[in-house]
């Protein structure tokens, strides 16, 4: 059975890549110059794959929304730590092991998480970035990384990195945990 294809798109760009966006869908982007019979053949010899990350991402979809209520668990790095909510706390939130919510803040609990998570994601991906690029000797794009949404990450061949703007974080669950429907 053919891999269905939700977006295609020709660009002037040299290689095919295949995206699953958080949703699962499909994008397909081609240079002009390629056939459809070069392009489909592409796609079906990455069907496993394509197959492999739409079943992610439907798991992703398929985890609870956050309520921010007290000991609710969040990942950070790989590990789970526990919520408390507190009064009167500046900022919003902290964490010492554990995450501390204001109860002030809880309205808008989803986007104080998420503004803490992009800095956390830009202190820890500039660190890294920093030590590869001695590491291998090489200079970073001068793009400031805080200027993207965060999406997801990837490192390809040639040790650049591409921030890819989304609606979930697939590809950080070890640094933000896995996307959540209406969560960080």
């Amino acid at each position: 059975m053919p891999v269905k294809i939700d977006q295609f798109v020709r660009s002037r760009r040299r290689t095919i890549a295949i995206q699953i966006r958080p949703d699962g869908t499909v994008i397909v982007r081609a240079p002009l110059r390629a056939t459809e019979k070069q392009v489909r053949e592409f796609v079906e010899s990455k069907a496993g794959w394509i197959e492999r990350k739409r079943s992610e991402a439907r798991q992703h979809a398929a985890l609870p929304a956050r309520q921010f209520q007290m000991g609710e668990r969040f990942l950070f790095l790989g590990e789970e730590y526990p919520l408390i909510l507190v009064n009167g706390q500046r900022p919003a939130l902290r964490f010492d092991g554990q995450f501390a919510l204001s109860r002030g803040a809880l309205s808008r609990a989803r986007q104080v998480f998420e503004k803490w998570y992009k800095a956390q994601a830009l202190r820890v991906l500039s660190e890294r970035v920093g030590y590869l690029s001695t590491k291998h000797n090489f200079r970073p794009h001068p793009h400031q990384l805080g200027a993207y949404p965060l999406g997801f990450l990837q490192f390809n061949g040639h040790v650049e990195l591409h921030l890819a703007p989304g609606d979930g974080t697939p590809g950080c669950d070890r640094l933000c945990g896995p996307a959540r429907a209406g969560a960080p």
